[in-house]
This record gives structure tokens, sequence and C-alpha cells, in this order.
């Protein structure tokens, strides 16, 4: 299976992981205020760590 959909378009209704690449990391690039890209900047860091770690972990 493709559980970072590499090759495969996200669905989040089936799996709760797709709900980052269909949604949540894309929120960064949806912000309008200086803060809020700021913001949304540090917390896809942490989005796209959380993800590192996982598939680190999934190995």
């Amino acid at each position: 299976e493709d559980p970072f959909c590499k090759t495969r378009n996200p669905n989040d209704e089936i799996w709760t992981l797709d709900h980052f690449y269909k949604k949540l990391l894309k929120l960064e690039s949806l912000m309008n205020t200086k803060t809020a890209k700021i913001e949304a900047k540090k917390r896809t860091k942490v989005l796209k760590n959380f993800l590192s770690e996982f598939k680190r972990e999934l190995r």
C-alpha cells in the first residue's frame, strides 16, 4: 500500500493519514496575513516531522 500518498490521490474518508495530504499540509499556502503565514509554517514543519517519524517507525 501507499500510506504516504506517493502514487495515489489522498482519500481522507478512508484513511486518517490522508487528511495530512488532502488538507493539513496545504493550509500554509492558504494563509493571508503575515502572522498566519508564520504560524502555519511552524505548524507545517511539526506535521512534516510527525510524518517523517511515523514513516521511520513503519519500517
